[in-house]
């Protein structure tokens, strides 16, 4: 029920009420009460149902900046290691790549290493070097 059907019926009491149309039995004025009750339990569970949606629009917010937060950390980590990557040798270039890949899947590592060495001829298509430290 909308706002307007609300205040048409608060109106049509309150007529009643005041002694404007015509009397107003017990048992309507019971009706109406209980009629009023429930719209407003609607809009009291309407409203519970919108705070809620905020509170989860409140925890996603916190969730995503505390998410931001850890890949701002594993980039910057990653661009530091990156500055070790103009030292010679191969060896030492993979280090770095390899310390790079670390920084940025933290946990996940061993599956991304995984998942790198498949291919089109099975697990260990590719090979991954973790290389030598400067």
């Amino acid at each position: 029920m909308n706002t307007d059907d609300i205040d048409k019926k608060i109106a049509e009491i309150d007529d009643c009420i005041s002694g404007g149309i015509r009397e107003i039995s017990e048992d309507e004025l019971i009706s109406y009460s209980r009629w009023l009750l429930k719209q407003l339990k609607a809009c009291r569970e309407e409203n519970e149902d919108l705070k809620d949606a905020d509170k989860g629009r409140q925890a996603l917010g916190r969730a995503f900046a505390k998410h931001a937060k850890v890949l701002l950390k594993q980039i910057k980590g990653a661009l530091k290691l990156a500055e070790n990557g103009t030292i010679g040798g191969d060896w030492h270039k993979m280090w770095v790549i390899d310390q790079m890949v670390r920084t940025l899947t933290g946990d996940g590592y061993d599956k991304w290493v995984k998942s790198f060495r498949n291919g089109e001829d099975g697990p260990n298509t590719y090979s991954w070097d973790v290389g030598v430290a400067p």
